[in-house]
Formats: structure tokens, sequence, C-alpha cells
């Protein structure tokens, strides 16, 4: 015969933490992201891959190029001369690796 007990606890939460409903975390973690722009290096840190497979793979491959120029309504500002830099809208950014990954994937197989 199975017996249910209730416990009564009580915890303490160090000042340092803060506890949060797990929607409204995501909704912060969201919030931290939009309009946040990266540079080249970060996209690369979070990513995990070298420069010139981004470049050779993803950002002008003509497949995905158009889609991500800044002047074709995309995120992704290119250089304008070589040696400038690039910036990407972190939120969209992130959104699109994640959208894309099978297609990228697929394209370098």
């Amino acid at each position: 015969m199975k017996q249910n007990l209730e416990i009564l606890a009580q915890i303490v939460v160090p000042e340092k933490f803060v506890i949060l409903e797990r929607e409204e975390y995501e909704n912060l973690k969201e919030f931290e992201s939009v309009g946040r722009w990266w540079t080249l290096e970060d996209v690369l840190k979070h990513i995990s891959m070298s420069r010139k497979w981004l470049a050779d793979n993803i950002l002008n491959n003509p497949k995905f190029k158009t889609e991500l120029d800044v002047n074709s309504g995309g995120f992704v500002k290119y250089p304008i001369a070589q040696g400038g830099k690039y910036l990407f809208l972190r939120s969209r950014t992130m959104q699109w690796l994640e959208e894309n990954f099978s297609e990228i994937m697929k394209e370098i197989a």
C-alpha cells in the first residue's frame, strides 16, 4: 500500500539569485538579443567555425547572400571595401542560423 507524506520545507535563496517564472526568463533572454549588433568575430564565436568557412559557405554563397544582405532587406551589413567590417543583427542572425541549419549543411556536404 502506497503512502503519501506532505513535507513542508523552507528554502533560503541567496541574495545573488532571483527566482523567475520560465516565461519571464525567456522574455528577458529574447529582449537581451533584440536590437543588438554582432561583429564578424561575434558570429564566429557563436558558430565555432572559421572566417573562411563562414565566408565560403554562407556569406558569399549566392544561395544565401541576397537573403542576408541589408541592401536586399536582410540583416547583414556587408563591407563596402576590402578590409571593411561586417555587421549582423544578432537576433535575426541567430534565428536564421537555427532555421537554415540543415540547408547550410546540405550545401557543404
